[in-house]
């Protein structure tokens, strides 16, 4: 009777736990993070991007000169952008839990107003 007890309890449902492998980030760098600033966006960028950094500004507020003169309508407060130089170290962001694959080109906040986005 004692071992048809253990039989079943060898039988019933459990959690696999090799479902979560993978599941972790891996950061592999720490970054010093710098930042601009315009008069409608602030763009965050670490060491190595800045020239980036300063072009993304640069498009940010001309896109948002002719929106806001299509729309009628002004930003009431800096956006902050967080800008990767590449694919590899968006993909490390700690910004988001989430895992972030291959074909992802970037993702808003929309409860924190900011966008985030990587450049290769």
């Amino acid at each position: 009777m004692l071992t048809v007890v253990v039989g079943l309890l060898g039988l019933a449902p459990r959690v696999a736990h090799a479902q979560y492998f993978g599941q972790n980030k891996i950061q592999y760098e720490m970054y010093q993070w710098r930042s601009i600033t315009s008069d409608h966006f602030e763009v965050y960028f670490y060491a190595g991007s800045d020239s980036l950094a300063m072009r993304t500004l640069d498009l940010a507020e001309k896109t948002n000169a002719v929106f806001s003169k299509r729309l009628g309508h002004s930003l009431s407060h800096r956006i902050p952008i967080i800008v990767y130089a590449s694919h590899n170290d968006f993909s490390q962001t700690n910004i988001t839990p989430e895992l972030i694959d291959g074909s992802t080109g970037g993702f808003t906040e929309v409860l924190r107003d900011r966008v985030v986005v990587p450049f290769s």
